[in-house]
């Protein structure tokens, strides 16, 4: 092999040093080229409120359907027609605290760039004294509420009273409850009982409270305890 290779005639063989040092040696690297830093953008809503509170003022708002500008109107009119009693006490926790009332009055940028919730108490806190405007409200809402559920009881009283049965109430009002219908003399006699030794004493029951015969003696139509009310319905006799 030494002896072909070493003679004239050999053929020259040339080794492919590119190949080899591509497969005996490291691939160079590539420059890393500078990375640009994105720009920072900027966020599109301007919010004073934390995450909670503008979350649950926006569920609260939905509700209406309407602007905000609407709502703070309903508010500045005193307006009841969408408040009810459980809306109002939602609103009243709802309402603005001192640090996000600063933080709101001192904003002299765009309104745009707020979020609704914020742009809704600064609708809020133009209207005077809303504080008092949505207790009024509430205190509206409410005595509706009682006013209906008082109205029948006093509507049952003032046909007893106006009926045959009110002459029955004054008497037992103005005398006392007689014999047998419960309860004690001394707590409805409005007439004092002398108990003083140099005076006779003297049964109270007999003589000096008359009986309910005696009070409707002289009525026009006498009223008899076991008849039944007109009022109420039901009959009221001796116990």
């Amino acid at each position: 092999m030494w002896a072909s290779l070493s003679s004239p005639d050999a053929e020259v063989v040339e080794p492919d040093f590119s190949s080899i040092e591509r497969l005996f040696s490291f691939p160079v690297a590539k420059p890393k080229e500078q990375a640009v830093a994105p720009a920072r953008k900027e966020p599109k809503e301007i919010t004073f409120l934390d995450s909670k509170k503008s979350l649950n003022l926006n569920i609260f708002l939905k509700q209406f359907r309407c602007s905000n500008e609407e709502v703070t109107a309903m508010i500045r009119a005193g307006d009841t027609t969408k408040f009810d009693v459980e809306v109002l006490k939602q609103l009243r926790k709802l309402l603005p605290e001192k640090h996000e009332v600063e933080h709101l009055r001192s904003f002299t940028e765009d309104w745009a760039r707020l979020a609704s919730a914020d742009q809704f108490y600064l609708l809020l806190l133009d209207i005077p004294c809303y504080q008092l405007r949505v207790d009024c409200m509430l205190l509206c809402e409410g005595s509706a509420a009682v006013l209906d559920m008082v109205r029948p009881k006093a509507q049952l009283l003032l046909a007893a009273c106006e009926g045959e049965w009110g002459t029955w109430l004054g008497a037992d009002r103005s005398w006392g409850r007689p014999s047998g219908c419960g309860g004690a003399w001394g707590t409805n006699l409005p007439l004092p009982v002398d108990h003083r030794p140099v005076l006779k004493p003297e049964p109270c029951m007999h003589s000096r409270v008359p009986t309910p015969t005696h009070v409707h003696a002289h009525t026009r139509a006498p009223l008899s305890l076991s008849e039944e009310s007109p009022a109420t319905g039901q009959g009221h006799g001796r116990a």
